[in-house]
């Protein structure tokens, strides 16, 4: 259906928690690997889609919700209110 792109697209699917804990938490600082068919694929943790997007006061700009800093001023960014 997909042509193409289907053909390049897939999907794990994995438990969520083991032994009571949850094996992957996306609001954590931290790094998440997964290995498949000999290739590493890490994803830097928090990811920023999952929490409330942050705001620079001064100029009003609006960024994922895992940045800390303004990347162009370097501006400490606060939750947007």
């Amino acid at each position: 259906m997909l042509g193409p792109l289907g053909q390049s697209m897939y999907f794990i699917v994995f438990e969520s928690e083991k032994d009571g804990k949850k094996i992957v938490d996306p609001s954590n600082d931290e790094l998440f690997r997964i290995s498949y068919k000999g290739n590493e694929y890490t994803w830097r943790l928090p990811l920023g889609f999952m929490l409330p997007p942050k705001m620079d006061k001064k100029t009003n700009e609006v960024f994922p919700g895992n940045y800390k800093y303004n990347p162009y001023t370097g501006s400490q960014l606060f939750k947007k209110e």
